[in-house]
């Protein structure tokens, strides 16, 4: 049943239905299709539908029991419920407010009265607080939790007609201005906790190793793609900072070394001398890799600049040229970026503005930024982040809509921001100029702007990636039907167990634990390691594969977080070097594998 409502008294009429479109056997096709047609046009006008009751024919089995609907009194109060909110609606000025350090998320709606539409000048004309009429509209769960009342806005969320969706119940909620507050979680470059002294010495003699680590040669030309590239950079970064943790400094050779390393690795990407260089793209407002058709008898590229094969091919580079995972690859980059800032500050000062463009990137706030669009990839609404870019299916949008595969590395890349803006603000911290103060005012923009990033995205990633078992008090979202304790790509409009580059069961539950930082304790509950691990141990367990391409290593790291350290430390010490060289586990180090394990808070 639906309810029509029109801003000024119209005429309509109800033509009649099509039979030829209602003869098949299936009821739940056999459909009466009509059409209402109103018959003067209306200047300035609108007309708003509303479907009210889902078993006018009695076949929903969601909403009908019996032919009829489950709960006629519930019903009728929700048609009532729509009936006194029908004449308040959202204008195109709708748009997100958000503020750092407070945590402060706004929806304002813009709302606006259909009733007092009349000529162009008052189409936009807002609600006057004082009214009793409020805009009614569907919050997600995540929402639902945070929603704070305040002046003009009631923002209460109702018990009744909440409806199914893909992302769990939506309820109505009353309110033209939704205000959520956010409590901000920690970043940190380092663990919350000492490593333990059963672990200390395997770390301390893998460290001896891993200090050593040649980042590959075609990606210290910049010859290459930008993911995995940046996955190697971090990696380095992440055992310069478990060395540290330990005892290193910068004097120590080794460490200095090794620093001298990343230092290099990471700035041939941002000074322009890259083989696969940067280009500034300013029809879409974004920073691009050229792309590099590999050679790897010269660990170098067959095209050079201004050929650049990733702005015709969608498969270079994971589609990067078309913006497909740009959080995902520089979040990797501004890791490293952010951990050399940190020991120094001279580089750090050198290189600010060019690890800014990868900021403003994937994440510019400001709207007065003429370069980059806001927010690229954020979805504020659902709290978490689409990967996906403008990237089409034979020239058509992707059926089921924009996706993210990886929460994981999305939570990284936010961790990142953070981190750069950190270590940025006390590189700042003497204050020694006027744009000393400005810089240290932005990074500290930077650093807070980075925590809110992260911790949306975090409680989305438990919300709608993290699938618990049906339980008292677990907030699920997913149909009882679906078993599976993880979700490996989400769609707009779907949901399902798998990835981009396979549909093994260990793909899609090691791509939303890939990362190992300390944002990684906030990210992974106990409670779902613990229904999710052995799920994701046994289907790699059967599959020589897993462990050959490192995504063992994320199971011992699972392992840990259920409080097996000691069996996840015996798997860790026994796994063949290559397996840190391999697709899953290069991003990986023994240290680093060793380091997480080794700082779980377990008895």
């Amino acid at each position: 049943t639906w309810m029509v409502f029109v801003s000024r008294p119209t005429e309509f009429t109800c033509l009649s239905a099509f039979p030829e479109k209602n003869h098949s056997s299936d009821p739940m096709k056999n459909t009466n299709y009509f059409e209402i047609r109103a018959t003067q046009p209306m200047e300035h006008g609108m007309v708003r539908l509303a479907l009210v009751n889902n078993c006018t024919l009695g076949h929903n089995a969601i909403h009908c029991d019996n032919g009829k609907p489950k709960d006629a009194r519930l019903a009728t109060r929700f048609a009532n419920l729509i009936r006194s909110h029908s004449n308040v609606y959202p204008t195109g000025g709708a748009k997100v407010n958000v503020a750092f350090p407070s945590g402060i998320i706004v929806f304002d709606w813009k709302p606006a009265y259909m009733n007092r539409l009349g000529t162009p000048r008052d189409i936009h004309q807002k609600i006057n607080s004082a009214t009793r009429e409020e805009l009614l509209m569907y919050a997600l769960p995540h929402q639902q939790d945070q929603l704070i009342p305040q002046i003009g806005s009631s923002n209460e969320v109702l018990d009744h007609g909440c409806v199914p969706t893909l992302q769990g119940e939506v309820c109505p909620v009353r309110g033209g201005a939704w205000l959520l507050q956010e409590k901000l979680l920690p970043v940190s470059f380092n663990a919350p906790r000492p490593i333990r002294k059963e672990v200390l010495p395997a770390v301390l003699k893998s460290l001896r190793e891993d200090l050593q680590y040649e980042i590959p040669l075609n990606y210290r030309k910049g010859a290459g793609d930008t993911y995995f590239s940046g996955k190697m950079l971090a990696k380095l970064a992440r055992i310069l900072l478990i060395a540290e943790e330990v005892g290193y400094t910068p004097k120590d050779q080794i460490f200095s070394d090794a620093l001298t390393r990343l230092k290099e690795g990471t700035e041939i990407w941002l000074n322009g001398s890259a083989l696969a260089p940067f280009l500034y793209d300013s029809d879409w407002g974004g920073l691009i890799s050229c792309g590099c058709d590999f050679d790897e008898d010269y660990n170098a590229c067959f095209n050079k600049y201004p050929t650049c094969p990733s702005l015709s091919d969608p498969g270079q580079n994971f589609g990067n040229a078309f913006y497909n995972d740009h959080h995902f690859h520089y979040g990797y980059h501004i890791y490293a970026a952010a951990v050399i800032v940190k020991y120094d500050h001279v580089w750090g000062r050198k290189f600010h503005e060019r690890v800014l463009l990868l900021i403003r990137d994937i994440a510019n706030p400001s709207h007065e930024d003429p370069f980059f669009p806001t927010w690229r990839h954020k979805d504020w609404y659902l709290g978490s982040s689409w990967a996906s870019g403008i990237v089409t299916q034979e020239d058509k949008p992707y059926p089921n809509g924009r996706n993210e595969e990886s929460s994981a590395e999305a939570i990284a890349a936010y961790e990142a921001v953070a981190l750069y803006g950190l270590a940025t603000t006390q590189m700042y911290s003497d204050k020694k100029s006027e744009a000393d103060w400005k810089a240290h005012s932005t990074a500290s923009l930077v650093w807070q702007m980075g925590r809110l990033l992260m911790t949306t995205e975090v409680k989305s990633a438990q919300r709608y990636w993290h699938v618990r078992a049906p339980a008292f008090g677990v907030k699920r979202v997913y149909p009882d039907v679906y078993e599976p304790k993880v979700v490996g790509m989400l769609w707009s409009m779907l949901a399902e167990l798998q990835t981009w580059f396979g549909n093994e069961e260990w793909k899609a539950y090691g791509i939303q634990v890939i990362t190992i930082t300390p944002a990684s304790e906030l990210r992974d509950e106990p409670d779902w390691v613990a229904e999710m691990l052995p799920l994701f141990n046994a289907s790699c367990a059967v599959d020589p594969t897993c462990e050959e391409q490192g995504w063992s290593v994320i199971v011992d790291s699972s392992a840990a977080v259920a409080c097996h350290w000691e069996y996840a430390m015996k798997n860790t010490l026994a796994l063949p070097d290559d397996v840190f060289e391999s697709a899953g586990g290069n991003g990986q180090s023994r240290s680093n594998s060793l380091w997480w394990l080794g700082t779980r808070p377990c008895a």
